[in-house]
């Protein structure tokens, strides 16, 4: 062995050289390619092409959207309101919800026959209202569809429900209006007699006076008439009214009570003479 190899030290795990395990370095780096829309530098085609296409897609669907707004107020306007409408009409009318019905149809104006409709509804209900004894009411409908026959009949009977509970002076302006419609002529004569009666029981003398007055020679109105005026003769010599009493007497008959009252009347009003010193005047009075 040499002389250097005996000087030279020996280790027992020789280490390599510090830069013996570290890599060469090198520049490369990865290069990305610029995003849409990122900041920084100026406008590429690129990003203008990705920005045109989002506005126009954009404005499309908004475009669209108006337009399915629109045709979807369209049907829902014209198409399933309508249909919805006229099928509650058409129930309520067959229910007997006559008021009900008539204002649905006319609010759907021209749509499938509801005009028509509309016309039905009322007509029903007029004849309903008949058939329940609403006559009256029946008349009305009746006359604003224009059916003159059946306002007349629907009427007449109001008239004869009127006469049988009573109510005479409501009945004859009825029969009076229907003129020579059936027998209201024949009618009215008979209501207006009654009414007189019942004027009499009224203690109101004078009109009952004007209405048999109106009846001449029916039934027996002028024995009426003469009982009338006795009866308010009386009614005037309680209120002293004794010239006025006077007449009334006079119109009802010479009969031996009218004739009685006259006198009373003329001595009374002789007894006011007396009061008034006018003595000569009184005396007359007395020799009546």
């Amino acid at each position: 062995m040499s002389a250097e190899a005996e000087n030279t030290p020996v280790f027992a795990n020789p280490q390599p050289p510090a830069d013996a395990c570290t890599p060469p370095q090198s520049d490369w780096q990865p290069i990305s390619p610029p995003l849409p829309g990122a900041s920084g530098g100026s406008s590429s085609p690129f990003k203008k092409f990705f920005n045109d296409r989002n506005k126009v897609i954009l404005l499309s669907t908004i475009a669209a959207c108006v337009v399915f707004l629109v045709a979807l107020s369209c049907v829902m306007a014209f198409v399933v309101v309508p249909s919805l409408q006229y099928g509650l009409a058409c129930e309520a009318l067959e229910e007997n919800r006559f008021d009900e019905a008539y204002s649905r149809f006319v609010s759907l104006g021209s749509y499938k026959d509801s005009s028509q409709r509309a016309t039905d509804a009322l007509k029903n209900q007029a004849e309903y209202l008949m058939n329940q004894g609403y006559y009256l009411e029946a008349s009305e409908r009746f006359l604003k569809l224009g059916e003159k026959n059946l306002y007349k009949e629907a009427y007449y009977r109001y008239g004869v429900q009127m006469s049988e509970n009573g109510f005479y002076s409501e009945a004859a302006n009825v029969f009076s209006a229907l003129g020579d419609y059936s027998d209201c002529e024949e009618r009215l004569r008979e209501v207006q007699y009654l009414y007189g009666l019942e004027l009499i029981e009224k203690w109101n003398y004078q009109k009952a006076i004007d209405i048999f007055t109106e009846l001449d020679d029916y039934n027996d109105s002028k024995n009426l008439i003469s009982q009338c005026y006795y009866k308010l003769g009386l009614q005037l010599l309680g209120k002293k009214a004794y010239e006025e009493a006077v007449v009334c007497f006079k119109t009802s008959g010479d009969s031996d009570r009218s004739q009685k009252r006259i006198k009373e009347c003329y001595y009374n009003l002789g007894l006011q003479l007396l009061d008034k010193k006018t003595s000569e005047e009184a005396i007359e009075f007395f020799r009546l």
